[in-house]
C-alpha cells in the first residue's frame, strides 16, 4: 500500500498487531489500514506539527505544536478530546506510559510533568454556575457550591454539573459573600445593620444571629475549630471565636499589622501572622494569652496555618514556609521556595501534606520532613486552596473568583527539576531579608548554583561593559544552552561579536567569523520576537557594513 497523501512522511508508527500505521506529514497525522492503504482518519493542524505519540491501545494520540499546549486526539475520529495546559514555554515531547493511564511531557522551560490520563487533565476545571452568579465557596466533601446569583441571594449548586439545587435567600444589601460551615451550615455576614447569621443549609433558615456590635467586621473565616472573625474598634483589632453554633468561646487582641490568621481545629489555638515584623504568634484562645512568638523567617511573616493536631505552619517572603510544634514553640521542617515571593499555605486534615502557593504556582510538602512531593501551574492566580476530607484531592480558587481547579494529591509527582530563577538585589532590599553584606551573598551564592538564562546575560552585560568580550561569550552561550530563545543574549552576542570584529583586520577570516556569529544572532532574535525597530542606528556598526544586513527579517 501507499502511505501518505503525496506529501513527505516526516514520522511512521505501526500499530503492535500490524494492522494500522500512523503517517506524521507536514500539519497532518493520517490513520491507515496497512492491508489495503485505506485512510481510517486523519488530525490536521494549522501550522507545523512537531511530534505525536500514540497510546498503547492505539485509541488515542498525543500532537503538539510549537506552542506551550498539547492535545489529546482520539484516533478513530481525528478530534480533540483534551488539552493539556501547564508548561510555561514550548512543549519538547510528550508520550504516554507503558500502561497508558499517565502522559509525561517535558518543555524548554525546563520542566517535566506528569498527567493523569484517565480524566484527561491533570488539573480539571469545575464547571461554572449553570445559572450564572459568583462562587462565594466552595465544599468538596458535599460536592456543593455556595453561590451569589446574579440578582443577588445566597444559593447552592452541584459542583459536578454547576446546576442549582437549592435557594437559600433571595436579594439581601451589601455584606460580605457567604461561606460554608464544615457542618453543612452557612455563615451569612450582613451588612446593615451589621451582623453574622448561620443559616440553615438545606432550607436557608435563620440558626443564629451572633452578637457583632459595636465592633467593625473586617474578615470571617469559618474552619472546623469554630467561627473566627476579625473585628475592628477604637481601641485597636481583636479576633473573636464562635463555636460552629453561635457560642461566643474567647477574644484576643492582634497588633494593625496582623496580615493572616488561623483557628486550630479544637478551636483552642489562633495562630497570627505578623507581616510588620519576622514573627508569628500563638494565642490561648479561651484566655487571650501569648502563648509563644515563632522566631525563625528572616523576612516579612504573610500566611498561617495549622497543620493537624500539634502543628502549625507559617510562610514569608525569606522564600520559605516552616513547620512549628505548637506546645513548645519550636521549628519542625522548613519547606523551601526557589525565589523571595511572599507566600500563602493550606494544610490537609491531617496535617501531614500542605501546598505552599504563591502567583500560578504551587508546590505540596509533606511537613514533618519539608520534602517537596509535586509541584503544579494554573493558569490564574490562586486565592486559596481547600481540601477534601479523605486528603486525595484540594480545589484551588483563582484570584478572579470564578477558575476553580481540582488538583490530585498523589502523586503528581510532576519529575520536575528545581527551575533556577534569578534573586534581584532589590527584592531583597525592599523585602528587608537579612543585612546588606548577607543580601549581597545571598545573591552571589544563587547565582553561582543556579545558573539561570537571566542571571549569565546580566554577569555578561557587566563584562561587555568592561569590554572582556571574549569572556562574556561564554556565558551568553551558556544562557542559551539553558533558554534558547533568550532575546537580550543572542542580542549581547551581536554586540559583542561587532566590537571584536573591530579589533581584527578588515578581510580577515576572523573578522568575518566575528560577523557571522553576530548576524547569525541577530537573525535568531529577531525570529523569536525581537522588534527589528528596537535596534538603534548607531548600534552594530561593523555588522551594518556587511551586505548580509539587509537580509535580515523584519519581524
Amino acid at each position: 500500500c501507499v502511505v501518505g497523501d503525496g506529501a513527505p512522511v516526516r514520522e511512521l508508527l505501526v500499530s503492535p498487531d500490524g494492522a494500522r500505521a500512523a503517517a506524521r506529514t507536514e500539519g497532518r497525522v493520517q490513520f491507515l489500514a496497512l492491508a489495503d492503504g485505506t485512510p481510517l482518519c486523519s488530525s490536521d493542524f494549522h501550522g507545523a506539527l512537531e511530534s505525536f505519540s500514540v497510546s498503547p491501545d492505539w485509541t488515542r494520540m498525543l500532537r503538539r505544536a510549537a506552542g506551550s499546549e498539547f492535545f489529546e486526539i482520539d484516533t478513530a475520529t481525528g478530534e480533540v478530546v483534551h488539552r493539556y495546559s501547564g508548561h510555561s514555554y514550548g512543549v519538547s515531547s510528550a508520550a504516554y506510559s507503558g500502561d497508558g493511564r499517565r502522559v509525561v511531557s517535558a518543555a524548554n522551560d525546563m520542566t517535566a510533568a506528569v498527567w493523569d490520563a484517565e480524566p484527561g487533565a491533570e488539573l480539571p476545571l469545575l464547571p461554572a454556575p449553570r445559572d450564572g452568579g459568583t462562587v462565594a465557596d466552595f465544599d468538596p466533601d458535599r460536592g456543593l457550591l455556595l453561590v451569589v446569583p446574579p440578582a443577588g441571594g445566597v444559593a447552592v449548586a452541584d459542583a459536578a454539573t454547576g446546576i442549582t439545587a437549592r435557594s437559600l435567600r433571595g436579594p439581601r444589601p451589601g455584606g460580605d459573600p457567604p461561606l460554608f460551615l464544615p457542618n453543612g451550615h452557612v455563615i451569612l455576614p450582613v451588612a446593615d445593620p451589621p451582623d453574622l447569621v448561620i443559616i440553615d443549609g438545606s432550607t436557608g433558615k435563620d440558626l443564629r444571629r451572633l452578637d457583632v456590635l459595636p465592633s467593625r467586621l473586617a474578615a470571617v473565616l469559618p474552619g472546623r475549630g469554630g467561627i473566627l472573625g476579625r473585628f475592628k474598634t477604637e481601641g485597636g483589632d481583636t479576633l473573636r471565636v464562635w463555636s460552629l453554633t453561635g457560642d461566643e468561646i474567647g477574644t484576643v487582641g492582634i497588633p494593625q499589622n496582623t496580615h493572616r490568621f488561623a483557628l486550630s481545629d479544637d478551636g483552642a489555638l489562633i495562630l497570627t501572622a505578623n507581616s510588620g515584623t519576622q514573627t508569628a504568634s500563638l494565642f490561648d484562645v479561651r484566655t487571650g494569652r501569648l502563648l509563644h512568638t515563632l522566631q525563625g523567617h528572616s523576612g516579612y511573616v504573610l500566611g498561617a496555618a495549622f497543620a493537624g493536631p500539634g502543628r502549625c505552619l507559617t510562610t514569608g517572603v525569606d522564600a520559605t514556609g516552616r513547620c512549628w510544634d505548637t506546645a513548645t514553640g519550636r521549628l519542625v521542617a522548613v519547606l523551601p521556595w526557589p525565589r523571595v515571593e511572599g507566600l500563602r499555605i493550606s494544610s490537609s486534615r491531617d496535617g501531614r501534606l500542605a501546598w505552599i502557593f504563591a502567583g500560578r504556582e504551587a508546590r505540596l510538602y509533606e511537613t514533618a520532613t519539608g520534602r517537596r512531593i509535586s509541584q503544579v501551574d494554573t493558569p490564574v492566580e490562586i486565592e486559596f486552596a481547600t481540601w477534601a476530607a479523605d486528603g486525595t484531592f484540594a480545589v484551588f480558587v483563582g484570584r478572579d473568583g470564578v477558575t476553580r481547579r481540582r488538583v490530585p494529591t498523589d502523586p503528581l509527582d510532576a519529575g520536575r527539576r528545581a527551575l533556577p530563577r534569578d534573586l534581584a538585589p532589590f527584592e531583597l532590599n525592599e523585602l528587608e531579608v537579612g543585612t546588606a553584606a548577607e543580601r549581597a551573598e545571598l545573591v552571589r551564592a544563587w547565582v553561582d548554583s543556579h545558573p539561570s538564562a537571566t542571571a549569565l546575560t546580566r554577569r555578561a552585560l557587566l563584562l561587555i561593559r568592561e569590554q572582556r568580550f571574549d569572556e562574556a561569550l561564554p556565558l551568553l552561550r551558556g544562557a542559551l544552552d539553558i533558554y534558547p530563545r533568550q532575546r537580550d543574549a543572542l542580542v549581547f552576542i551581536a554586540v559583542a561579536e561587532n566590537e571584536r570584529a573591530k579589533v581584527r583586520e578588515e578581510g580577515s577570516e576572523g573578522r568575518a567569523g566575528c560577523v557571522a556569529e553576530g548576524l547569525a544572532a541577530l537573525r535568531l532574535a529577531i525570529e523569536y520576537g525581537l522588534d527589528p525597530a528596537e535596534i538603534g542606528k548607531d548600534e552594530f556598526d561593523v555588522l551594518r557594513a556587511d551586505r548580509r544586513w539587509g537580509e535580515l527579517p523584519e519581524r
